[in-house]
């Protein structure tokens, strides 16, 4: 009985990393789909350009925090922007249609509504929860994409918010 329920565990675990990497695929399928579109801008930053950000920050950091707030983003492997407020009314339509599609099988980890703009904050608990993966930053009226591929560590994430209550 051990045995299955340890498989059957593991199993889980897989499954869950999986549906992970299959989301980031499928977002980026979507957004490759549309980047050649009028009015479609994206911005992608793979790991090495994120390692050369990182490091440029690190030099200019002044203070314990700064380096800090660099440090949450070491696990970080791709920072994705879309901007898509110029395509055709219809492509738009489209391509939030398909986003909010894919989005309904990933954890949403907040809404905040202010009026009739809404920003949803999607992610994936990684690492037995020690870690936030591939958070999607999503704002369909303003036409908007942006995603944290890789993960952050929910314990840096606590030192970092900690260090910043005790300085206000």
């Amino acid at each position: 009985m051990k045995r299955i329920i340890f498989v059957l565990l593991m199993l889980s675990v897989a499954i869950a990393g999986n549906a992970g990497t299959k989301t980031v695929d499928s977002l980026t399928a979507i957004v490759t789909e549309y980047s050649a579109e009028p009015g479609c801008e994206v911005v992608s930053v793979g790991k090495v350009g994120i390692n050369i950000a990182r490091f440029f920050v690190n030099l200019s950091a002044e203070t314990k925090e700064d380096k800090d707030v660099v440090a949450l983003f070491d696990k970080l492997n791709k920072l994705l922007v879309v901007d898509y407020e110029g395509m055709e009314v219809s492509k738009r339509q489209q391509f939030n249609s398909k986003l909010t599609d894919l989005l309904a099988g990933v954890e949403k980890i907040i809404e905040i509504k202010d009026g009739e703009d809404v920003v949803n904050i999607y992610g994936t608990l990684g690492n037995g929860g020690e870690t936030l993966e591939d958070v999607i930053i999503y704002l369909p009226e303003d036409y908007a994409l942006i995603c944290f591929i890789g993960s952050i560590d929910f314990d840096k994430l606590s030192d970092l918010i900690k260090a910043s209550n005790e300085s206000i």
